[in-house]
């Protein structure tokens, strides 16, 4: 049983969007997690926990709580590593920090936002995005993408 949620958690993550297949595992993780604490599982069956999978179930609480700040304590918490492990393992699997792969998603979702709801002003996506204030969302964004956020909604 270990070995399908490894090679479900294989395919999941594809240039830092988490599909929905994502769901699938956190599925199976937790549904595993609970046999295994429940001694739900007859004798000699053993599951490893995956280090993927628990990335898989912080991928998907960033996703999730996009708006909200996530620390590293909590993450790591969430992946059921310590923090200094999580963070590592996290670099590793995504090529950047916790903390950056985060603002990179806070902020495409928020050029996302800036195209699809022209009806939503600036200041209402930075806080749907999860940034304390439209100033921080404006650096950010002109960092990121090397315009400002009115010359972004302006593109055709």
């Amino acid at each position: 049983m270990g070995f399908i949620v490894c090679l479900i958690t294989g395919s999941l993550h594809t240039l830092g969007r988490i599909h929905q297949k994502v769901i699938v595992c956190t599925e199976i993780i937790c549904y595993l997690s609970n046999q295994l604490s429940t001694g739900g599982f007859s004798s000699g069956i053993t599951f490893s926990y995956n280090k993927q999978c628990g990335v898989t179930l912080v991928f998907t609480a960033i996703h999730n709580h996009i708006d909200q700040p996530l620390s590293l304590q909590k993450m790591a918490g969430i992946a059921c590593f310590s923090p200094f492990h999580f963070h590592r393992v996290f670099t590793i699997l995504t090529g950047e920090t916790p903390t950056d792969y985060i603002k990179r998603t806070r902020i495409e979702k928020a050029a996302l936002l800036l195209k699809r709801n022209k009806e939503l002003s600036a200041t209402e996506i930075a806080r749907l995005c999860g940034f304390s204030s439209l100033s921080l969302l404006s650096r950010n964004f002109r960092l990121h993408f090397s315009m400002t956020i009115r010359e972004f909604r302006s593109l055709k």
